[in-house]
């Protein structure tokens, strides 16, 4: 009932969304084969493309969301849909080193990502107070090789590494989303 109350509950729901898809949904997705025009909503049943799967696992997740609508649009638009410009940084060219210790500094969380041509999610994980020791998670239905749903260190993977172009949402952050998450609201 008072806004410290408020603001205690959503950093809860900030906390327990990560850890939601992490332990419950993620592990259940990989290897599920990546195409195209993928749009299973079963784990390793079919293929998924890339925007399916966020989409997807945002609704699995419990987030009201027009899976199919949302799973089509572009990375921009997508990230648009689903939180305020504020929540979101754009980067272009920059160095992966660079840009992680960006995505380091604005904290753990969770994260949609838009690249050149592909979106995915970012899980950062690890020390609270130290960003130096965080990890950055990538997980997405991926193209290339092993062209399925898969979780490596961002710096790793070839997709994310291979991008020019970086588009970043922190939904974790954006209060608007939590409520409507908590509430079960579009």
């Amino acid at each position: 009932s008072t806004l410290a109350e408020k603001q205690a509950v959503l950093r809860r729901a900030g906390r327990r969304l990560p850890r939601l898809l992490t332990r419950r949904l993620f592990p259940f997705w990989y290897g599920t084969r990546w195409t195209i025009r993928g749009a299973t909503t079963q784990p390793r049943v079919g293929s998924i493309a890339c925007g399916t799967f966020v989409a997807t696992l945002l609704h699995h997740a419990g987030f009201r969301v027009e899976r199919d609508d949302l799973g089509a649009q572009n990375s921009p638009q997508l990230m648009k849909t689903l939180t305020d410009q504020r929540y979101m940084t754009l980067t272009w060219g920059w160095p992966v080193a660079r840009f992680l210790r960006m995505v380091r500094r604005k904290g753990r969380g969770l994260y949609v990502v838009g690249l050149d041509m592909h979106v995915g999610f970012l899980l950062v994980t690890g020390s609270r107070r130290h960003a130096h020791r965080r990890t950055v998670w990538f997980v997405h239905s991926s193209p290339w090789d092993p062209v399925h749903v898969i979780k490596r260190r961002a710096e790793k993977d070839g997709v994310f590494t291979a991008s020019r172009y970086r588009l970043i949402a922190r939904l974790t952050a954006d209060p608007r989303l939590m409520e409507a998450w908590i509430f079960g609201q579009p």
